[in-house]
């Protein structure tokens, strides 16, 4: 995955050098892979993308990007012995599935265990849960579009 400015980069570099039929099918193959992209996976094991924020909670995602806009979804499990309300479950590391800053005003979306559901919020900066969820709770997401940096 790249962002916006790396795919054009990408593409200069194999165009502007003397243009083969080759280098014509590189620049087209970064622009099919960026569109046709395999999803990936974290967790707070693995923190490739994230970086797991205390050890209250337990979490897993899959996010899979198309171009600028991207579909996360995954679960997260209250460690705890007590119920826990308004926490941060990880921060973003830079990458090209990080959110857009300034499109973090509205991404909010609902999380749902067996008797349960919980707000997710989904920034630039971080995930957290707004709302209460309970002790030893687990639950799950799929938000389907966001807006990831160009």
């Amino acid at each position: 995955m790249a962002t916006k400015s790396e795919i054009i980069a990408s593409i200069n570099g194999f165009l502007t050098a003397i243009i083969t039929q080759a280098k014509v099918r590189s620049a087209a193959l970064a622009t099919v892979n960026e569109l046709y992209a395999d999803k990936v996976s974290d967790d707070q094991a693995s923190q490739t993308y994230t970086t797991k924020f205390g050890t209250d909670f337990n979490y897993s995602v899959q996010i899979h990007k198309s171009g600028n806009t991207a579909h996360i979804k995954g679960t997260i499990t209250n460690n705890t012995l007590t119920a826990k309300t308004d926490a941060t479950i990880f921060n973003w590391k830079t990458n090209v599935y990080q959110p857009k800053a300034g499109f973090d005003d509205s991404v909010n979306f609902q999380a749902f265990g067996e008797s349960e559901s919980v707000g997710v919020y989904l920034s630039s900066s971080y995930m957290a849960l707004t709302g209460v969820i309970s002790a030893g709770g687990v639950v799950t997401f799929d938000y389907k579009f966001y807006i990831t940096k160009d």
